[in-house]
């Protein structure tokens, strides 16, 4: 399939380690996905708390745009859209991974107390009262596990490889000449000679039935 000349593209080592660093981060993210999201333990239980739907939801989505700008980038369909695409996944990916682990201690205690309710029984409003209760006192600790930290992960190289692929499309936009018409070339001016114009050459013969006129004739 031929390309459009006029939409910049770019080749060579810089598509390769673009598409390479989409696709690996995109199977980071979908790994952090499947992962539990944080640990509440203490006093000899612990439980696991895995990713919201909703949360989950959204890291599988960015994997999946980051992973088709990968194949696009591979694929010698290196263009600015594919750079952006890959730079949208990587962006929804990391900031919702880094806001998670910096802000989502309230979600966080919510899904555990809901977890610690379902196993040993009682309302989830009353687990959470405890566990809050039990982190102050120190009873309970609560630690951040692997998917946080690869989706993050993921999310960055997703970015990074839109960036360096958005570098590469504007050098080979500023690479590429495009082909100009060369100008034709001007008519060039008449003889001169002694200051006036080189007479027209004679024609060669006279018309018939002109008449000749001799010098002093």
């Amino acid at each position: 399939m031929d390309e459009d000349p006029a939409v910049p593209t770019a080749r060579g080592p810089a598509a390769r380690l673009s598409g390479a660093l989409a696709l690996v981060g995109a199977a980071l993210i979908a790994a952090g996905a499947t992962l539990t999201w944080a640990r509440v333990a203490g006093g000899g239980t612990s439980v696991t708390v895995r990713w919201p739907v909703g949360y989950r939801a959204l890291f599988l989505l960015c994997s999946a745009l980051a992973l088709l700008a990968g194949l696009a980038m591979l694929m010698a369909r290196e263009r600015r859209g594919t750079a952006v695409l890959a730079i949208v996944g990587g962006a929804m990916a990391c900031g919702t991974g880094v806001w998670v682990a910096a802000f989502g201690r309230g979600r966080l205690l919510d899904d555990a107390a809901g977890n610690l309710a379902a196993r040993f029984g009682g309302t989830p409003e009353r687990v959470r009262a405890l566990i809050e209760q039990a982190i102050e006192a120190g009873w309970l600790q609560i630690s951040m596990r692997s998917g946080p930290f690869l989706v993050i992960l993921g999310g960055a190289l997703c970015g990074l490889g839109g960036i360096v692929l958005l570098v590469g499309v504007s050098r080979g936009g500023r690479s590429a000449v495009p082909a100009m018409a060369l100008p034709p070339a001007p008519t060039p001016p008449s003889v001169v000679h002694g200051g006036r114009s080189a007479p027209e050459p004679a024609r060669e013969g006279a018309a018939e039935g002109d008449a000749i006129t001799l010098p002093g004739g």
